[in-house]
Formats: C-alpha cells, sequence, structure tokens
C-alpha cells in the first residue's frame, strides 16, 4: 500500500468500514510509514475534536450525526487528502491561504453559528458586501502583516488546507516601495516565497533546490498576485472571482462589522461529493470582521465542514497595518539553495500523446533505470531520489485517466509490479496546460 492509497481509506479504516485484508495492509503501513502514522493520529484528533464543535444551537439531524459517529457506528465515504501538486493546484479558483487572505469569498459554505453571528444577521447583495471589502484601504499604504493559524502542512503548497491536519503559523508580509510589491509568505519550518519586485522565489525546509519565475506568476501563491492591487488593499478585487452561488450575511456587534460568505464545494470528486483537500473543494464558511472606525480588516476565519460538522481551519492572530519592516530580513533567500530552477520555462515531454501514453512512459522509463531521460517530466522531482525509489525492472500498467475536482491537469493511476512480487499502487497528476502542450508531473509521486 502507498500513502495516497492509505490517506484515501484513512476515515472508513477509522470507523472500522474497511476489510479485513484492507485493515491488514493499513495497519501494516501505518506501523512502516512514519508520516502516514502521524497523519493518521491527526485524523482521529480532528475526529474527536468535532464533537464539541456541535452548540446548543445545532440542528436535531446534526445532533444524531454526531452521535452516531461517538458511537463509532456511521460510515461515510473515505475523506481524501488528494495527491497535491507543487505548482498551481488550483488554476481554476485559488483556494490557497493567500487567496483566502485576498479572497476566500469564493468558497465559503453553510453558514453555521459563530461566536460573531446571531440571529439579527441581515441578508446583502454581492454589491453591498463589495463596498465594505473596497472601503478596507489603509490611510498612505506602504506595508501589511498578517499571522494566521492555517491546518496543513509546513511544506505542502499554499492551496493545502485540511481539517485533519495541526494549525501552522503562516505569515504574509506585503511592503509596497515606489508603487511595487515586495513580499514574503513563510509557512513556520516549512515553504517559504519570496518576491523582490522583479522575480518570485520559492523553497521547503532542506533540500539544495529551490524554484523561481516571474514576479507575476501566479503558480506558488495560488492567484494571489491576480487579485492583491498595489494599494495593499488585501480584500479588494476578492469579489471579482465569488461563486455565483455565494451567499452574503451582514451583522453588526461590539466586535465591529461582520461579513460572512457562504458557497458550496467547488470542482467535487468523481463521485460528486466534496474532496476536502482545500478550501475552494470543500463546503464552508468564511468571516471578515471589520473595524467599525477605520473600516480595515481586523479579523479573519475560515471553516471547512466535515462529516456534516463544520471544523476552524484558519484563523487569524494578528493583522497589522503600516508597520516598519526590515527589507533586507523580508527578501532574504537561504544560503543552501544551490539550484533555482525557473518553472516558467519550457518543460515537459511526449507533446501530442495521451496522458495515458505520457505517463506510462515516464514510469517506464523510470522503473528501466532511465530516470534522467524523463527529468524535463519531473522537473519538479529530484530525479535521484525519483530512481532510488522506483528503480527496478518492473511492469508497468496505467489506468485511465480522470479529472477530479479544480485540478487543470488529470490524475492517472500507476500499478507497478517487480519482479519480486512487490505491487505499487500511485495516483499521479498529470497536466500539459502549457504552450506547447507538453506533459508534466507534478504530483503523486
Amino acid at each position: 500500500m502507498d500513502c495516497n492509497s492509505f490517506r484515501k481509506n484513512v476515515y472508513d479504516f477509522i470507523e472500522g468500514g474497511t476489510d479485513q485484508n484492507l485493515t491488514r495492509e493499513m495497519e501494516a503501513h501505518a506501523k512502516a510509514c512514519e508520516e502516514c502514522r502521524e497523519y493518521l493520529e491527526q485524523t482521529e484528533k480532528a475526529i474527536s475534536m468535532i464533537r464539541p464543535a456541535c452548540d446548543v444551537k445545532a440542528s436535531d439531524a446534526l445532533k444524531e450525526n454526531l452521535r452516531i459517529i461517538a458511537a463509532g457506528a456511521r460510515k461515510t465515504d473515505g475523506q481524501r487528502r488528494k495527491t497535491i501538486p507543487m505548482f498551481k493546484r488550483y488554476a481554476a479558483i485559488a483556494a490557497s491561504v493567500l487567496v483566502l487572505l485576498a479572497g476566500a469569498v469564493t468558497t465559503a459554505g453553510i453558514l453555521l453559528h459563530s461566536s460573531t453571528a446571531n440571529a439579527a444577521s441581515e441578508t446583502i447583495t454581492r454589491a453591498q458586501a463589495s463596498e465594505y471589502f473596497n472601503n478596507a484601504v489603509p490611510p498612505e499604504p506602504s506595508s501589511i502583516r498578517l499571522k494566521l493559524n492555517v491546518r496543513t502542512s509546513p511544506n505542502e503548497n499554499f492551496a493545502y488546507v485540511t481539517p485533519v491536519s495541526g494549525f501552522v503559523e503562516t505569515v504574509l508580509t506585503f511592503v509596497n516601495k515606489n508603487n511595487t510589491m515586495f513580499w514574503r509568505i513563510e509557512k513556520q519550518n516549512g515553504r517559504t516565497i519570496v518576491c523582490d519586485g522583479k522575480r518570485q522565489y520559492m523553497w521547503g525546509r532542506g533540500g539544495t533546490k529551490g524554484y523561481e519565475s516571474h514576479a507575476s506568476y501566479d503558480g506558488f501563491a495560488e492567484g494571489l498576485l491576480t487579485l492583491l492591487p498595489a494599494d495593499i488593499n488585501i480584500i479588494k478585487g476578492m469579489t471579482h472571482i465569488c461563486s455565483t452561488q455565494s451567499k452574503y450575511t451582514l451583522d453588526t456587534n461590539d466586535e465591529g462589522i461582520i461579513i460572512t460568505v457562504t458557497s458550496p464545494a467547488m470542482g467535487k470528486g468523481r463521485d460528486g461529493k466534496p474532496l476536502n483537500s482545500s478550501i475552494a473543494e470543500s463546503d464552508s464558511k468564511t468571516e471578515y470582521v471589520f473595524d467599525s472606525k477605520t473600516k480595515l480588516l481586523k479579523s479573519y476565519n475560515v471553516w471547512m465542514k466535515v462529516m456534516g460538522v463544520y471544523v476552524k481551519v484558519i484563523e487569524s492572530t494578528s493583522i497589522e497595518y503600516n508597520k516598519s519592516v526590515d527589507m533586507a530580513s523580508m527578501l532574504k533567500r537561504p544560503d543552501n539553495i544551490k539550484i533555482w530552477i525557473d518553472v516558467t520555462a519550457d518543460h515537459g515531454m511526449f507533446a501530442g500523446s495521451t496522458a495515458e501514453q505520457a505517463v506510462k512512459k515516464v514510469f517506464e522509463a523510470v522503473t528501466g533505470g532511465k530516470a534522467q531521460s524523463v527529468k524535463e517530466v519531473l522537473f519538479c522531482y529530484d530525479i535521484e531520489k525519483i530512481d532510488s525509489m522506483y528503480g527496478g525492472a518492473a511492469t508497468v500498467t496505467v489506468g485511465k485517466a480522470y479529472k477530479e475536482g479544480t485540478y487543470a491537469g488529470v490524475f492517472v493511476p500507476v500499478e507497478l509490479k517487480y519482479k519480486d512480487g512487490k505491487v505499487e499502487k500511485l495516483t499521479v497528476a498529470a497536466r500539459n496546460d502549457n504552450k506547447g502542450g507538453a506533459w508534466t508531473i507534478d504530483g503523486g509521486i
């Protein structure tokens, strides 16, 4: 069993919904794989965490669902932590931490009871909501710094948000200098992006390889650059990508002016259900709290719907405007990066082939000890590591490619059968949305 299969079946496994053979495979994999063992523990904690999320205002149906979950009797479809490609995972609608900052109105869900909502909430139109968003501009804007707690993994891309992960502090710093945007986005002990006004640089913790692009590239930051104007209005423009199904409510109390935006999941799975591997692919709720006097955004929270209950996945801990920023520190890149790969350069191979044909050619080369020959397809991977993981004669079987979620490419099932009897199953993310139509693989390996 591979990690993708384990995580796909983890909910059923926890709830006793896997058959005897699959249960044994899951137990063996959890014992052998530290990362998946930690994932299992996080998922169990998340399910436990869900129970108190139901307050006295919950519906009878919701209470019954929670009672059944607590009894361990409810069988649900397994939540999937989908293969997460490294770049531009959600091209249609970016749903990363960054996009949530600039436009989470695309991906909210059914309105729940929260600390700020009350029965007097007023339904408003998209145009009315836009007025509040457009007015959230600090006087003489020069910088903004946000600290968010996000349920994610440190080295995953910024689109990856899931209720089964622990909170990771994510800090976003933006500086407007002479109408040029400089910024840094950093997960604690994890992935970081820096823009020096001309180029973007992205790297993860450890390793010697980093990635770069031109300043306007939106693949690293998952759409942030198309939404963030030079005046540092962090939410102006968010309504440009609102779902037509989004609903807005307005509330006021001692905390300030509260706009809550709700929308259904985008890009659902093959079974028609939300994937819950990002905000965009989940039913979710987003809440913005504006200061009554300054009109500036002062609080920001996001919830995702899991098994009928909403779990908070993003919370702001501070939002600071026009504070002094040490530019040298903000733009600093790590000394250990020896190679910077330009992701906007021409990469890929096998233009004109189907996804299945391209993926099969790649794995035949890799298992045949010729990974270097397909390095342009695997440009975002460490080729030596790929060779060590999958090298060795094997029979390659490729299944039918399919679309799922908001990913711009397709997912291709791959089965590797080695001479020693070992069988490995993967779900590979492949895309050819470049000028030449050449295929690249950016997830699932």
